[in-house]
């Protein structure tokens, strides 16, 4: 009995010392060493999840500090590339001044990335939960295996890496969906409305930055929760059309709007990544955790 308290006392704090060794080494590898790996650069671009604030920052760093950084090699961050591409044409082509409006475009894509490193914090977090859930498991078969004698049978095993590899996929497919469902509209809409803004004030014709940014028939005005804000975009655009008076701190407000919006869903978000995150734990982990103890008390039976 004491020799068995002995070496469960012994598993708990090297399970704490290996969960606390994951979380520092985690931190360390993704936001500190991967960054600042050249070589590697193309690989952490294509990471999940991750991959797109890098090339946001990339995008940031490079560009926003030195505009005449060659274009090419400008990562594509959402829709915000295709827009400088477009403004440097403008500005090659027709003499289009645009020094004016890129603080505008920066301040907008680091607030887009404080954004998505808040929902890459929430996923992150859980995908830890299930690695730390998975080594708790197998460390607890082979611990009471050696502890109690016991073979560690080929069924069993394959079951428990089955439910647990099925567990994170059906969760990735759930935050997959749960991600465009709540946060594509908002990506488009501000899409939309910030191409239009920007083309309309460096020159462009208004119908031909209509055209270009698809405002008038894009999410903005198709999605119901976005219905408010279509239609005062749509009031004023008809407004300018009619009178020629200017829109452009009307269309900052509802950019603002907007963020606030897309900042109550992200709480949505979150409360919908717990469910997916307990249904996962619930119906997959714990499942193969209690396969296991099925296993040895079948096991004990048997003698």
């Amino acid at each position: 009995m004491n020799q068995t308290i002995y070496y469960l006392s012994a598993y708990l704090i090297f399970a704490a010392i290996v969960i606390g060794a994951f979380d520092y080494f985690y931190d360390l590898f993704l936001h500190t060493y991967l960054p600042r790996m050249e070589k590697y650069k193309n690989i952490k671009f294509h990471l999940p999840i991750m991959g797109e604030i890098y090339r946001g920052r990339e995008l940031l760093n490079g560009f926003f500090i030195d505009p005449k950084m060659i274009l090419t090699n400008l990562p594509e961050y959402k829709f915000y590339t295709a827009l400088i591409f477009e403004l440097m044409q403008f500005h090659r082509t027709m003499g289009t001044g645009i020094k004016k409006i890129l603080p505008e475009i920066r301040q907008n894509l680091i607030k887009d990335l404080q954004f998505e490193q808040k929902v890459f914090s929430e996923i992150s977090s859980s995908l830890a939960q299930f690695l730390i859930v998975t080594f708790v498991t197998w460390a607890f078969i082979f611990l009471s295996s050696s502890i109690l004698d016991l073979p560690i049978k080929l069924y069993y095993s394959l079951a428990v890496i089955s439910l647990q590899l099925t567990g994170a996929m059906v969760f990735s497919v759930l935050l997959k969906n749960i991600k465009r469902k709540i946060f594509s509209p908002f990506y488009s809409s501000f899409s939309e409305i910030y191409i239009f803004s920007v083309l309309y004030e460096v020159g462009l014709p208004l119908n031909d930055a209509l055209d270009r940014s698809n405002i008038l028939q894009g999410d903005l005005v198709a999605v119901p929760k976005l219905a408010n804000l279509a239609e005062r975009v749509l009031k004023l655009i008809d407004r300018l059309r009619q009178t020629g008076v200017p829109i452009g701190v009307e269309v900052g407000e509802i950019k603002q709007e907007l963020w606030h919006l897309l900042d109550q869903d992200f709480t949505k978000f979150t409360k919908l990544l717990q469910m997916a995150k307990f249904f996962t734990l619930s119906f997959f982990y714990l499942p193969a955790y209690f396969l296991y103890l099925v296993s040895i008390f079948k096991f004990f039976m048997e003698q």
